[in-house]
């Protein structure tokens, strides 16, 4: 106990053979020791864990974690060791601005990653709702380019099927009365092949053939139409996709999440964003 407590108050930056002929504020050194030293751990953790995040490389994030708690801790030692009683306390306080700056800076870079660990389940949820999402607005982005040559090709298509609706009747009625004039059930009731059948047998045969004309043009249409749907899958196919998993995604699913759920767990965000751990550094 007595090792944790030097060890505190050499954190502290108390000048320790002068610290001896005052014990009584041995216990107050000793606290704001401890207060720098978890600081620059909360710090170390929070800088690991948002580089984690970044890069998924558990070395470089335990390097940088130990160089960022390090300069963390270094400086917040050094503001407060330096720190003087002064005769007025505007100077005090103007003395005691750097530090102030420094725990706000400290709350800000400590909460957040801690924050986007407590509510790790949540934001993948949101980040798999926001792929959906990314996925949704790329593909109307493709498929709005593909929207006017489909409508265009889908009115020719109908246009085309009913010119082909008409004359398939027209032929239907033009081959039962060339029918009907050969066995003398109609027409001239004349049983016979004579002029007025061949003359109508020519009428119904031309009409057949612009019928298959008709019938070729929707085939040459239909596999435009094809062609189409499928340029619209291969492009939609060879999109990158790319899951939104960095510390910039994850911030903004946490904003999401704050803004879409305010009760109870966006009043539990606000909670941890309003008494973030680096505050209690803010006063000495």
């Amino acid at each position: 106990m007595l090792r944790l407590r030097h060890f505190f108050l050499i954190c502290s930056g108390a000048h320790l053979p002068l610290l001896r002929r005052a014990p009584a504020e041995t216990n107050k050194y000793a606290g704001i020791g401890a207060t720098i030293f978890f600081t620059g751990l909360f710090a170390a953790i929070a800088a690991g864990y948002a580089l984690w995040t970044v890069f998924q490389n558990p070395w470089a994030a335990i390097g940088f974690a130990l160089l960022w708690g390090l300069m963390i801790f270094n400086l917040d030692r050094y503001i407060v060791s330096s720190l003087k009683k002064r005769d007025r306390f505007g100077k005090e306080l103007w003395m005691a601005l750097p530090r102030l700056i420094l725990a706000v800076m400290i709350a800000v870079v400590i909460s957040k990653p801690l924050e986007l660990k407590i509510f790790e389940r949540e934001i993948l949820a949101e980040l798999t709702l926001m792929e959906q999402e990314q996925r949704q607005a790329e593909d109307s982005l493709i498929r709005g380019a593909f929207t006017n040559r489909k409508a265009e090709l889908a009115s020719r298509m109908t246009a085309l099927q009913s010119q082909i609706s008409f004359q398939t009747a027209r032929v239907d009625t033009l081959q039962l009365r060339a029918q009907q004039e050969a066995d003398g059930t109609g027409g001239s009731r004349v049983k016979n092949l004579g002029p007025i059948y061949k003359a109508k047998k020519a009428d119904a045969d031309s009409a057949a053939a612009a019928l298959q004309m008709l019938q070729t043009q929707r085939a040459a249409l239909a596999a435009d139409i094809k062609a189409e749907d499928d340029s619209l899958s291969s492009r939609i196919s060879a999109l990158e996709r790319h899951k939104p998993d960095g510390m910039a995604s994850r911030l903004e699913a946490l904003g999401r999440i704050t803004k879409k759920a305010p009760h109870p767990m966006g009043q539990l965000v606000h909670h941890a964003t309003i008494h973030r751990p680096g505050n209690c550094t803010g006063i000495r």
